[in-house]
């Protein structure tokens, strides 16, 4: 299988060692290194190297977040890059981080070259521990000192914040670094012009590879839909169905009110949910016949209104889209990459359905969980808009589709959940809500911000549910330009907001084929199309699939 060819923008493979040290150990580590990029060079890979694609006045941090990004990283460890903040903590620790501390995709990004000084280090040892606990504790404890509120010095507290984590992580990524039989030694390392290593790049490019379209594949861009008067109309020669609708609402109350001061205010109810495929053909909704007979039910003890003990025979959401993808995979002649529309009551907007693990797929040759986010494209959509004023959420989409809509973000996108929500209702031309930072607070505030965000009817949100530590608002901004082919662009309060978002299912597929993106599993998205709506309130409960569903 060819590995795609290289470019000098783009090298596919990264070396992270540690180099600036004019030492003997440091000159032999840079003329092996030296070495090995030239033998790749030979074999035609492009080679990203720091020193040598650094400029003077380059972020050093950018290039480690580079290199976190590459398909493969060749490890050259010495006993100077195991204490090096720079190598393990912005470049190898990263790595682990953006394979979702997942141990087999880490070791299918990663190759340990261990020179001869640290053959000794690279297990869990204690010694090495208790250095990074030693440089811990002592900036904390200078950071402290100079400044005790924490507000002065934001990048220092992060680097801090993330060399702790580092440290939880370090005996998983050490064990998973020297479980693989590697050449060990400079002189196993080089043997034979590095042989070995020259096959085994080749080898690995090609297996993540296959494992990337595994994870990736999406809907064929055949099924692309086109542009009619602001509608969508199916594509010819497109699949009659490819959407599946999994529509939740509120069941069984386990408790006699919601309370959202719960740290999880769904576990408070059990949750009726029913199955929808929608046909492109006939721009309708058909009930599924025979998804529901997939599920495993569970009991599950809860407390009634008087606080006596009760049972409820419930399945867990786990459940729910483990059937749906299972059944997905077994109806004859169905495209298994359907896009899944997740219509959800308010409270689960706040629900972490991306890292939600299912079982393994049998076509999965690593054998592994792998999250809805890694199974199906899915996108999260308002049950409750369809109660509410339907002609303004027609009104705003058809501004978003003739090019006249704008986006609401920063500030104004934070105030939403209450001074700024009646505002973007009642303006018709404010269509989408984009907010680079968490919902606040403790769940009480953060439901009152996605209340307002569904109050609005403004037909596509978006937000990130988590903060991360190494990614500020430009970096995020970068994101949504590099991987949504400029869809999101636009981040300014009031920039025009690009129509192609009216086509919402392309937004998740996009986010799916950006799944190595530590942010796409951040990325919450909520669309809605005034036109598609499985069935009314009143007539989804008398349909006949209706199952309870308990996180």
């Amino acid at each position: 299988m060819p590995v795609d060819a290289p470019t000098p923008h783009q090298p596919l493979v990264y070396v992270s060692y540690a180099w600036g040290d004019d030492s003997v150990a440091g000159r032999e580590r840079e003329a092996i290194v030296d070495d090995l990029c030239s033998a790749l060079h030979q074999d035609g890979f492009e080679v990203g190297r720091d020193k040598r694609r650094q400029e003077i006045g380059d972020s050093i941090e950018k290039f480690a977040a580079d290199i976190s990004r590459a398909d493969l990283v060749l490890l050259v460890v010495s006993q100077k890059y195991l204490k090096s903040y720079h190598c393990m903590v912005e470049e190898l620790f990263q790595i682990y981080r953006r394979c979702f501390e997942n141990r087999e995709e880490f070791q299918q990004r990663t190759c340990l070259l261990l020179l001869d000084d640290a053959r000794d280090d690279i297990g869990v040892s204690e010694e090495l521990i208790t250095h990074w606990q030693t440089v811990v504790q002592s900036q904390e404890h200078q950071l402290e000192r100079l400044d005790p509120e924490r507000t002065s010095s934001p990048h220092a507290w992060q680097a801090l914040k993330r060399k702790r984590e580092m440290i939880r992580c370090l005996p998983d990524i050490l064990s998973a670094l020297r479980d693989p039989v590697m050449p060990r030694g400079t002189l196993a390392i080089s043997n034979d012009a590095f042989s070995a290593i020259r096959q085994l790049v080749r080898k690995r490019l090609e297996n993540y590879a296959h494992w990337r379209r595994q994870r990736s594949s999406i809907i064929p861009e055949e099924q692309e839909l086109q542009v009619d008067g602001g509608r969508s109309a199916p594509a010819q020669g497109s699949p009659s169905v490819h959407f599946l609708a999994l529509v939740l609402s509120r069941g069984k109350q386990l408790v006699a009110k919601l309370d959202w001061n719960s740290p999880v205010p769904w576990e408070f109810h059990a949750y009726q949910w029913n199955a929808y495929e929608y046909d492109l053909m006939t721009s309708n909704y058909k009930v599924v016949d025979g998804l529901g007979y997939h599920l495993r039910p569970t009991v599950v003890a809860s407390k009634d209104a008087s606080g006596s003990d009760s049972m409820v025979e419930a399945s867990t959401f786990r459940d729910l889209l483990s059937a749906a993808v299972e059944w997905q995979g077994e109806v004859p002649n169905r495209e298994k990459t359907v896009l899944i529309e997740l219509f959800v009551p308010v409270e689960l907007l706040l629900f972490d359905w991306s890292s939600l693990l299912l079982p393994c797929d049998e076509d999965d040759v690593y054998g592994q969980e792998s999250s809805l986010l890694e199974a199906r494209p899915y996108v999260l959509r308002s049950i409750e808009r369809f109660k509410q004023n339907r002609q303004l959420l027609q009104l705003k989409y058809a501004h978003l589709s003739d090019g006249k809509g704008r986006w609401v973000s920063g500030d104004s996108a934070e105030k939403v959940g209450n001074s700024m929500a009646c505002k973007v209702q009642e303006t018709v031309n404010l269509v989408a809500i984009k907010r680079l930072t968490p919902p606040e607070g403790e769940p009480r505030l953060q439901g009152a911000w996605c209340r307002g965000v569904v109050n609005t009817m403004a037909p596509l949100a978006l937000w990130l549910r988590q903060a991360d530590d190494c990614h500020d608002e430009s970096a995020c901004h970068q994101y949504l330009d590099d991987h949504y082919s400029d869809r999101l662009s636009g981040h300014g309060d009031k920039d025009p907001v690009n129509p192609l978002c009216q086509h919402f299912e392309e937004l998740p597929k996009l986010r799916r084929a950006s799944i190595s993106e530590p942010l796409s599993k951040h990325l919450v998205l909520l669309v809605d199309h005034p036109d598609r709506q499985p069935l009314s309130p009143s007539a989804s409960q008398q349909a006949p699939l209706s199952h309870s569903s308990q996180q």
